[in-house]
């Protein structure tokens, strides 16, 4: 069995825990601060997505409710 010193064990918790923020904040609706700052990481690590006609809507959708 490993055995891992407790200061390993700090710094991967808070690894996780920085991570989970960060992931957080890459999800919201926010443009500013840390939140655009989590967007811009994510958006490296993504790279470019080629584009998916399935995923486009019917024209019909975009025309207003009266």
């Amino acid at each position: 069995m490993t055995t891992r010193k407790e200061l390993d064990h700090r710094k991967k918790e808070l690894s996780n825990q920085a991570f989970g923020l960060l992931a957080n904040k890459g999800l919201s609706k926010k443009t500013t601060g840390v939140d655009k700052f989590a967007k811009r990481l994510i958006a490296k690590k993504a790279g470019d997505v080629p584009h998916d006609p399935d995923l486009d809507h019917p024209d019909e959708w975009d025309r207003p409710v009266d």
